[in-house]
């Protein structure tokens, strides 16, 4: 990606139409919808809908709620049947709070982000015009100013005063200039040209073409590689630790009881 960026940042105006078979006056609808068809909306996540069921099931999925659950099983084995119906009831009681809590907040989180999709200004058939920018598509000419997020990856074809903020990327907040042309810089962040996917505009307006979307823009290809690693929570740590230190207490004590009793008792079952 990087090699290639570099080389599309040399292009002057006409290769860079050429290149992604559109004009001055955008893509028409029919391409548009033709290239959407084939390469997926504008999007860096693949979130799965999920049913009520599945968080149902999943919040069983719980270290405490196991060890409930195997003491239940213990109960019911040394017959108090009644013990075992209470520990089994604690441990839906908690699921159930789980689930409740964690299907809310899968609900709000949908909810909005379907109010929260950015628009963008398309140029398409010459006629400038706002779109949902997961809509959007390689080749679209789109029209940028001040405090808009890039919305895809995109190359300069005309700008003024453009200066945008990219400390997503490099940490640093100061606001850079892009322009039309590359006078061949070294880092992929210099390309004077070269517009990512999520960093804002400060200032100025631009004409820009886009050059990829979704997980091919530089930042979808973060996500892609980020996506199968998980990093426990802070609190999923401690939840963590406090279970095991639990385990460890209950297999010492239960082991030290049961040998105690039952050479002081002599009845092990009872133990």
């Amino acid at each position: 990606m990087i090699k290639d960026y570099f080389k599309i940042s040399l292009l002057d105006k006409d290769s860079i139409l050429k290149k992604y078979k559109t004009n001055s006056d955008g893509l028409s609808e029919k391409d548009a919808k033709t290239r959407l068809d084939e390469n997926g909306k504008n999007v860096c996540s693949n979130e799965e809908n999920r049913s009520a069921l599945y968080f149902y099931f999943n919040s069983f999925n719980d270290k405490f709620i196991f060890i409930l659950l195997f003491l239940a099983v213990i109960n019911f084995l040394l017959s108090d049947h009644f013990g075992s119906l209470i520990i089994v009831l604690i441990a839906c009681f908690s699921a159930n709070i789980k689930f409740v809590q964690n299907y809310s907040v899968y609900k709000f989180n949908k909810k909005l982000k379907s109010k929260m999709k950015s628009k963008v200004d398309v140029v398409r058939n010459g006629i400038k015009y706002k779109i949902n920018s997961e809509n959007l598509v390689v080749g679209d000419v789109i029209y940028l100013s001040s405090g808009l997020v890039v919305p895809a990856d995109a190359i300069i074809i005309e700008s003024k005063d453009l200066f945008v903020n990219e400390s997503s990327f490099t940490g640093e907040n100061a606001p850079l200039e892009k322009k039309v042309g590359n006078d061949k810089k070294e880092s992929l962040f210099e390309l004077p040209n070269i517009l990512f996917s999520g960093s804002t505009v400060i200032s100025g307006t631009a004409l820009a073409v886009i050059i990829n979307t979704g997980f091919n823009t530089y930042i979808g290809n973060m996500n892609k590689e980020l996506k199968n690693v998980k990093t426990k929570t802070n609190f999923e740590k401690g939840i963590d630790s406090v279970t095991k230190m639990l385990i460890r207490y209950m297999v010492f004590t239960s082991i030290f009881v049961f040998v105690i009793y039952g050479v002081i008792r002599h009845d092990y079952f009872q133990a």
